[in-house]
């Protein structure tokens, strides 16, 4: 009787840890995902301000404007932005 309990015990003690280790992992999957999305959404953003800036103060085809975020570069109808942190954006000419 005393095995029995102690095997009941440990098979349940480690089935418990094991849940709780995936629920951990998910956890943190989530918020590095979520991490991830929120880090792109600053850099659009960011990227779109520049344009924004450059558009405004007449850059013309093959000019590059520097900024302290970043430089941008216009070519034909793209925009070339390469922000400080080392994410490189293209975007449309359009205007906000």
């Amino acid at each position: 009787m005393q095995k029995s309990v102690k095997a009941y015990l440990l098979s349940s003690g480690t089935l418990l840890i094991v849940v709780i280790g995936l629920i951990f992992s998910g956890q943190l999957l989530y918020y590095h995902q979520r991490l991830l999305t929120l880090r792109n959404t600053v850099h659009y953003n960011t990227a779109i301000t520049l344009r924004n800036l450059a558009i405004s103060n007449g850059i013309t085809n093959e000019n590059v404007i520097i900024y302290s975020a970043g430089t941008v570069t216009k070519k034909e109808h793209l925009f070339v932005v390469k922000l400080s942190s080392g994410a490189e954006l293209e975007l449309n000419d359009a205007h906000y």
